[in-house]
C-alpha cells in the first residue's frame, strides 16, 4: 500500500476526472474508483499471477475448490470499502456516493473475474500434461476447474457489500452475522449434497447451474442496489 501509484495509471484517472465538470457525477465516479480501489488500480502483474496460481492449484482438490475460491473472493471483497459513509467534510452528495459505490462494485467484480477466468482457462489448457500427485495415502488427481466458478465474483461482491453497508461501524455484529450466514449456507450445502446423494466435487455443477446462478446474481444485485439506494437516500452518511 505504500508503493507510489504508477504515473500511467494516475494520469489515466486524472484525465478521466478532468474530462468531467468539477461537480459532475462522472468526476466523482472516476475519483472514487481511483482512490478506493488502490489495490486494483496500482496492481502488480505478479499479484494477479499469484492469485491465478492459487486458484489453479485447486484443480487438484476439487472437493473444496468452489468453497475455497468463494472464501478467497470474500476476503478480497471485504478489503475494498463501499464509499458511502464518511466523517470528513467532503463535497460529494448522496447521488454521487450512490453511483460511485455502484460503479466501484462493478470494477471490483471485473478485477476478481480476471484471475478466476485465467485459472479456469489455464487448467483446461494444461490438463493433458498435468500429472497426478501422491500425497501421503491420498492421491491428488488433476481435474480442470469448471468455468461455472466465474459466477462466484458476481455473487460474492454484492453479498459482501450488503453486509458492509448494513453493519457499518458495527464490526462485531457484522462478524456474528457473517458467521451465522456462513454456518447456515454450509449446513444447507452439506444437507442438500447428502439428500441428493451426489459427489461433493460435482456440487458446483449443480449449485452454479447457469439458470440458478443468473437468478441468484440478479436477486443479490437487486437487493444490494436497493439497500445502497435506501442508505444513500435516507440514512445518515456520517
Amino acid at each position: 500500500l505504500n508503493k507510489p501509484v504508477k504515473p500511467t495509471i494516475e494520469n489515466f484517472f486524472l484525465n478521466r476526472m478532468q474530462a468531467n465538470d468539477f461537480y459532475s457525477t462522472g468526476r466523482y465516479i472516476w475519483g472514487y474508483i481511483y482512490t478506493h480501489s488502490f489495490q486494483i488500480t496500482n496492481f502488480r502483474l505478479s499479484f494477479f499471477l499469484f492469485i491465478t496460481l492459487i486458484i489453479f492449484l485447486y484443480s487438484y482438490i476439487q472437493s473444496i475448490s468452489g468453497l475455497s475460491i468463494f472464501m478467497m473472493i470474500v476476503m478480497f471483497g471485504a478489503i475494498v470499502p463501499v464509499p458511502v459513509f464518511s466523517s470528513m467534510m467532503i463535497s460529494d452528495g448522496r447521488k454521487e456516493r450512490f453511483y460511485s459505490s455502484l460503479c466501484l462494485s462493478i470494477v471490483i467484480v471485473i478485477s476478481m473475474e480476471i484471475p478466476v477466468v485465467l485459472a479456469c482457462l489455464l487448467s483446461h489448457l494444461v490438463e493433458p500434461v498435468m500429472p497426478d500427485i501422491a500425497f501421503s495415502k491420498y492421491p491428488l488427481v488433476f481435474s480442470p476447474l469448471s468455468f461455472k466458478f466465474c459466477f462466484i465474483p458476481m455473487l460474492v461482491v454484492p453479498l459482501v457489500n450488503i453486509f458492509k453497508l448494513l453493519f457499518n461501524k458495527r464490526f462485531f455484529l457484522m462478524i456474528i452475522a457473517v458467521a451465522v450466514f456462513y454456518a447456515v449456507i454450509s449446513i444447507s450445502f452439506i444437507s442438500i449434497v447428502s439428500l441428493l446423494k451426489i459427489n461433493i466435487k460435482d456440487a458446483p455443477e449443480i449449485f452454479l447451474n447457469p439458470i440458478l446462478a443468473i437468478i441468484f446474481i440478479t436477486s443479490l444485485w437487486a437487493v444490494f442496489i436497493s439497500v445502497l439506494h435506501r442508505i444513500c437516500s435516507k440514512w445518515s452518511l456520517i
